[in-house]
């Protein structure tokens, strides 16, 4: 690949030669997908809220999971359906059970396996992030397009996508 750029760059050069100056464009691609190792930094190491921050993946997909739910609830089975795909390590019923503040721990007299809901701020707290969404769409679409037409194959990875959403 390297031999074969410095060969065009001689054979472009060799037919542009004008009078008293040579001039070479090359483009190139502003994106550069790069997988880098983390630097710690002690300040944000210590920050506790950063720390848990990838505990937010697995609380994000279940409260997505139960807000779309008619009913806004769901038995402890469907989560341990699908446990590997949330990313929980350990028991989901524990998983859920740990967070009183976003799920909510009820039985349903027709079935005995405990069922989730949601809790009230939770419930507004998501109306919020959707209305902000409504607003911010048009400003979202379009860092979204900027940043694939940055990229060299004008495409890129889904995991990068996910994290600006």
């Amino acid at each position: 690949m390297f031999c074969g750029r410095k060969l065009r760059e001689s054979i472009l050069l060799f037919f542009s030669k004008s009078s008293s100056e040579t001039f070479c464009n090359f483009q190139k691609a502003n994106y550069v997908d790069v997988s880098m190792r983390w630097k710690k930094d002690p300040f944000f190491d210590s920050v506790d809220i950063l720390s848990k921050a990838g505990l937010l993946r697995p609380l994000c997909s279940l409260k997505n999971i139960i807000i779309k739910k008619p009913d806004r609830c769901i038995p402890i089975s469907a989560p341990l359906k699908r446990g590997r795909e949330f990313e929980i390590s350990g028991r989901v019923a524990i998983f859920l059970r740990r967070y009183p503040a976003v799920f909510e721990e009820f039985r349903d007299l027709k079935h005995s396996l405990p069922w989730f809901r949601l809790t009230q701020e939770l419930i507004d707290v998501d109306q919020e992030e959707r209305e902000i969404y409504l607003r911010r769409g048009p400003e979202i679409f379009s860092r979204l397009r900027r940043l694939i037409l940055m990229s060299k194959r004008k495409m890129l990875l889904l995991r990068i996508i996910q994290g600006m959403l």
